[in-house]
C-alpha cells in the first residue's frame, strides 16, 4: 500500500535505536525526508547511514528533546534542510523504580519533565506549522502502562507520569482535528529493543526462556515479544494519509496482554 505521504518531512524523536529507529525507517521507506534527533551521535549517525543505503533521504541531530532550547536546536536543522516537519514522531524514556507509599517527589518531577513534558514542548513547536499547512500528523510512542498501570513492578513514578502524557494529547487531538492534524499514541507491550535484550541477559535467559516468561509469568498471549519494526509499521501507518480520520486513538501493539475491550 502506498501511504501517500512521499516528499513530507519526518521528525522522529529517538530515531537512533530501537522503536524510534524502525519508525524513522518505516517513513523513510515511504518516502519521507526523515530527520532523526536523539542524543548519541553515534546512533544517530549509524541510522541515518542505514536509511541512506536503502535509498532514503535522511539527516540527525543530536539534541536534548527535554528541552525547548534543544528541540529549537532540532527544528533549525530541520528548517535549514528540508521546512517545518509534517509528521512529527514523540518518544522519550525515563524510570524510576519506586512504590506509591514512598515516591521520591523530586523523581516524579524528572519523570514529568523528560516524559510528559517533552511531548507537551514538541506538539506546542510543530503542531501550530502542521495546522498552517491543513495537514499534520504527530504519533508519540508511549507505553500500556498508561492505561493500565503496572503493578507487577515498582514503576509508581512512571505510572504517575504516563496518563498525563495521554491526556495532553487526547486534548490536543482535540483541538486541531478540524485542521487536518491528527494526533495519536501508539502503546507498545513487551517489544524486543536493546533495553530488554539487557534485560534478559541480566537474567541469563535464552530466548526461548524469556519467551516463556512472557507467556507464564506475564500473561502475553502471543507468547513473544514484539518485534520493534512491528511499532515502526505501526507508526507508519498512523502517519498515513489514509489514516487521516483516526484521531485521539490510544492504539495498543502489545501482543494481546491488555485485556479490556475499550
Amino acid at each position: 500500500m502506498d501511504f501517500r505521504i512521499a516528499g513530507k518531512v519526518a521528525f522522529v524523536a529517538g530515531g537512533s535505536k530501537g522503536m524510534g529507529r524502525e519508525a524513522a525507517l518505516a517513513l523513510a521507506a515511504e518516502g519521507c525526508k526523515v530527520l532523526i534527533v536523539a542524543r548519541g551521535q553515534e546512533a544517530i549517525d549509524a541510522a541515518v547511514a542505514d536509511i541512506r543505503s536503502q535509498g532514503g533521504t535522511a539527516q540527525g541531530v543530536s539534541a536534548d528533546l527535554t528541552s525547548r532550547e534543544g528541540i529549537n536546536k532540532a527544528l533549525d536543522i530541520c528548517r535549514s534542510h528540508w521546512d517545518m516537519p509534517d509528521i512529527v514522531v514523540s518518544q522519550t524514556k525515563q524510570y524510576h523504580e519506586g512504590r506509591a507509599i514512598d515516591m521520591d517527589p523530586e523523581q516524579v518531577e524528572d519523570m514529568f519533565r523528560t516524559v510528559t513534558m517533552s511531548a507537551v514542548y514538541l506538539a506546542q513547536a510543530t503542531v501550530p506549522a502542521m495546522q498552517a499547512k491543513k495537514w499534520g500528523r504527530f504519533v508519540h510512542i508511549g507505553s500500556g502502562t498508561a492505561k493500565e498501570p503496572e503493578a507487577r513492578f515498582p514503576h509508581a513514578v512512571a505510572n504517575v507520569a504516563r496518563p498525563a502524557t495521554s491526556g495532553f494529547l487526547k486534548t490536543l487531538s482535540f483541538e486541531v482535528a478540524v485542521d487536518g492534524v491528527t494526533v495519536n499514541t501508539v502503546a507498545p507491550g513487551w517489544i524486543y529493543t536493546p533495553g530488554m535484550e539487557h534485560f534478559f541477559s541480566e537474567h541469563g535467559w535464552s530466548m526461548e526462556q524469556a519467551n516463556a516468561w512472557l507467556k507464564d509469568t506475564i500473561g502475553v498471549p502471543a507468547g513473544r515479544p514484539g518485534k520493534a519494526e512491528e511499532i515502526g509499521a505501526t507508526v507508519a501507518y498512523l502517519c498515513s494519509d489514509q489514516a487521516g480520520y483516526i484521531t485521539g486513538t490510544w492504539l495498543v501493539v502489545d501482543g494481546g496482554n491488555h485485556f479490556s475491550i475499550m
